[in-house]
Order: structure tokens, then C-alpha cells, then sequence
């Protein structure tokens, strides 16, 4: 079993976990929600009376399935599908509406809708393939996509440049939410932001991607063949998970619709399909060594190579004085910080900073750097949390590596500048300096503090 259950999903809201850093926080998922219901009643009064269709609307997507992943890169945006139907009897075709039309009409409604709302659209972009999008502010666009519903038979058909195709979003769905328990559902879905954000991460900049759909069904088949429940652990149950889905990909990269055998999901070349299972092996041996370690920080060591800086570190006590893996040889790094403030004022402090403003300069170097071999590899971890960084999506990257590194303070919030020494692959010492940004606070310390004769300056 491994020792890393709690950073993954801890039931105290207040306490770090991997899915708290990848989830969107309430507000955000606020946010949206009411520019979503906005939008849906706009589009369906609008294009209701203009077309004298009746009409309905489905929220699809992650969204509808609760596997949201925050944006994990600055300037990405948090993706919501907002699904419209145009009810007549019968076939798509023998409709008086064609697709095109239907998309240019939304289209139309869209470039309205920007115009005159008073929330923060950003951008109405040009018609896709399969949707039409709008921008708004708080990095999170909304998709459009438009159907005809044959409400008698349940038949929806998708409005797409190529005409009409057979699509429905909704029985997908079904198929989800029916397989699962209450409470076992909430471990798959936790699985599936655990697969997307190291997806997500892992092709950063790259393309051949697994989509959203693959992985949401690659992930439910293999909690289904595992009878993974509410029981597991979510690091045993993701290890599991990897291990079910690179069997089932080696002997088929075909992967079926559940709820249409005609439509292969993997949407993947070949050589595409190569690169994810060979991603998917390395994963799996990254999930085994941390599923083996023997403490939690071994473990989450182990699990950052997969979810870097997203993946927390086990609290102050616990990390530098009762983790006995580390090996008694070395000390822990002292780290001297070199604190440069917004107004030139300059001060030191070691293994701890602030309260300090934004916009303070922070350098970070070790002390201690004749204590460690020299082949060990100094890594520094920013780990930002608080509302503010969550908020703008910021959590935190990989800084510099060696004896020193640079970093300017930007969000309200406790957070970390982590120091880990490595050797040979192994990690052998670590210092956790957090980093205190209070404007508020900074000010309060300061104000009528300072010596009187300090005035004659």
C-alpha cells in the first residue's frame, strides 16, 4: 500500500492535496456557472424566437461529469460545453433548418451576445468545426454546440461543417453516472482529474494528446474490471487504473463508445497510440516506486516526476524531522534569503520570509553547500496556494536548479520555496522555507516600528 493516500485526496478541506490543487475552487466553478445560465437563457430565448423551434439545452462535457481540471498552465482557460437542442419530429434532414444554418445563427447570437451583455466577454471566436466559442474573463471560454432533438425517439444529431452526425452527449452521460455507486463514483472521478492533469501535463506543447472523452472511459472500464470502490485508496486505486489501461491498449488501441460501437474514441494514429502507452508505462513505474516507498515523503518525492509541482509535500514536522528515510549522513540545506523590497530596502533571513509585499525580490542560497556530495543536484520547487494564486491559476513551477535561485513574491498566501537534494536519483535532504506574502500584514509590521533615531536618515 502506499504511504501518499492523504496528499492525494484529504477529507479536511483546509489541508493540500493533489485534487484540491487540480480542482477548480467554488468560486470558479461559481463563476462559470452563472455566465453559463446567462448565456443558455440568452441563446434559447434568442434563437427560439427566431427560428420558432422549441428548444432545449444540456451541459456536457467535464463539467457535467465533475472531473473539471483547472487550467495548469498560465493563459490556458478552463473549458465549459454548452449543448443546444432544436426539437422537431423526425430526421435531422427533414428538418427546415440545416446545420449550417443553425450553427450561423448561434454564431450571430454569440457576436449579440458579446455586444451587449455587461459581463466580461472577451472574445467571440470564429466558428470551429463542430461548436462555436465565446471568451470570457476568469480564463474559461464556453463551446456551443447545436443538435436537432427528435424528442419522440431520443435521437440527437450534431450540427457540424461535415452535416449532420450522429452524436449525443447525454447517453454517455447516463452510462457513467449508471455504473457507478454514489460514493464510488467520487473515487472514479477523482481518478479521471488525476489521469487528465498528468496528461495534461506530460504533452504540454505537444500534440497526439488523449482527449477528455478516452480518458474518462479508459478510466471508468478499468475501475469497473478492478472493482475499485470507495474503499481504495486513490494512489493504490490510480496505480491500479495505469496498469489495467496499458493491458487493455496493448491488446486493442481501438477504444469503443460504450453507448455507440461505430465511433473509436482514441481518435489517435498509430504512432500517436505508441507514445501514450510508453507515456503509460513510465507512469506506471513512477506510481510503483511511490506506491513502495516507506514514507510519505519517499512517496510524494516519487510522485512529483508525474504532477511536478501540483503534487504537495507532506506538512513541516513530518517532512524535516520525522521522515526517517533520509539518510542521517546529510544535514538539512540552510538556506540564507536575500530579500529586496518594492521600496529598495534590503534585509536577509534564513530558512523563512515575512511577512513580506508583493513584488519583493527573493534570492535563495545555500549555506550549507560543502555538506553534500558532489555529484548531489540541488532541485527548487515553487509551491504557491492561497485564494489568489488559486485563483489566477498559479500554483507554483520548477525554479532554477544549483546552489542558489530567484524568485519574486505575487499572491497574498502562505507558500513554499522547497530546496531538495538529490543523489544518484535518490532524494537525501530537503528544506521547506516558507514564504509569507501579506501586504496587509507587512504593513502593520512596519508602520511606527522603526527606531526614532532611524528619522535623521
Amino acid at each position: 500500500m502506499g504511504q501518499c493516500s492523504t496528499l492525494f485526496h484529504n477529507r479536511v478541506a483546509d489541508e493540500e492535496s493533489l485534487n484540491k490543487r487540480i480542482t477548480p475552487t467554488e468560486e470558479q466553478m461559481t463563476l462559470q456557472q452563472e455566465r453559463w445560465n446567462d448565456l443558455r437563457d440568452f441563446l434559447v430565448d434568442r434563437l427560439s424566437d427566431e427560428t420558432g423551434l422549441s428548444m432545449r439545452s444540456w451541459l456536457q462535457g467535464s463539467y457535467k461529469f465533475r472531473t473539471q481540471v483547472r487550467p495548469l498552465f498560465m493563459g490556458e482557460e478552463f473549458d465549459i460545453d454548452l449543448g443546444l437542442y432544436f426539437k422537431w419530429s423526425g430526421l435531422a434532414s427533414a428538418g427546415d433548418y440545416g446545420p449550417d444554418d443553425l450553427k450561423a445563427a448561434c454564431q450571430t447570437s454569440l457576436e449579440v451576445y458579446g455586444k451587449e451583455t455587461d459581463h466580461d466577454v472577451v472574445s467571440v471566436e470564429p466558428p470551429k468545426k463542430n461548436c462555436n466559442r465565446i471568451r470570457f474573463n476568469g480564463d474559461f471560454h464556453i463551446d456551443v454546440p447545436v443538435y436537432h432533438l427528435d424528442e419522440p425517439n431520443d435521437d440527437r444529431t450534431l450540427a457540424s461543417e461535415d452535416g449532420w452526425v450522429k452524436s449525443d452527449p447525454k447517453a454517455i452521460y447516463i452510462w457513467f453516472r449508471d455504473k457507478f455507486l454514489d460514493d464510488d463514483r467520487a473515487v472514479v472521478r477523482r481518478l479521471i482529474r488525476y489521469m487528465k492533469a498528468w496528461s495534461i501535463l506530460r504533452y504540454h506543447g505537444e500534440t497526439g494528446r488523449p482527449s477528455s472523452v478516452l480518458l474518462t472511459v479508459l478510466v471508468a472500464d478499468a475501475c469497473i474490471s478492478s472493482r475499485i470502490n470507495s474503499k481504495w485508496e486513490d494512489d493504490d486505486a490510480l496505480q491500479a487504473c495505469i496498469e489495467v489501461i496499458i493491458a487493455r491498449l496493448e491488446a486493442n488501441s481501438r477504444v469503443l463508445n460504450p453507448v455507440d460501437s461505430s465511433e473509436d474514441l482514441s481518435r489517435l494514429s498509430d504512432d500517436q497510440m505508441g507514445v501514450l502507452i510508453q507515456r503509460l508505462r513510465d507512469f506506471q513505474t513512477v506510481a510503483q516506486r511511490a506506491n513502495a516507498a516507506e514514507t510519505s515523503l519517499a512517496g510524494a518525492f516519487l510522485w512529483q516526476e508525474a504532477f511536478g509541482h501540483f503534487f504537495p509535500l507532506p506538512e513541516d514536522e513530518v517532512l524535516v524531522k520525522s521522515d526517517r528515510s533520509l539518510p542521517v549522513l546529510y544535514p538539512q540545506p540552510e538556506i540564507l534569503v536575500d530579500i529586496s523590497l518594492p521600496n529598495g530596502n534590503r534585509s536577509t533571513s534564513i530558512n523563512t520570509v515575512g511577512p513580506v509585499p508583493k513584488k519583493t525580490k527573493l534570492k535563495f542560497t545555500l549555506m550549507n553547500l560543502d555538506r553534500f556530495p558532489r555529484e548531489a543536484i540541488f532541485q527548487w520547487i515553487v509551491r504557491n496556494s492561497g485564494e489568489e494564486a488559486s485563483r489566477t491559476n498559479d500554483l507554483g513551477h520548477t525554479s532554477q536548479a544549483g546552489p542558489y535561485a530567484e524568485e519574486n513574491t505575487a499572491y497574498n498566501g502562505r507558500h513554499f520555496m522547497d530546496c531538495m537534494v538529490v543523489l544518484h536519483g535518490n532524494l537525501i535532504s530537503i528544506r521547506r522555507v516558507p514564504v509569507i506574502v501579506n501586504n496587509a500584514q507587512y504593513m502593520r509590521r512596519t508602520r511606527g516600528g522603526r527606531p526614532a533615531w532611524t528619522s535623521l536618515r
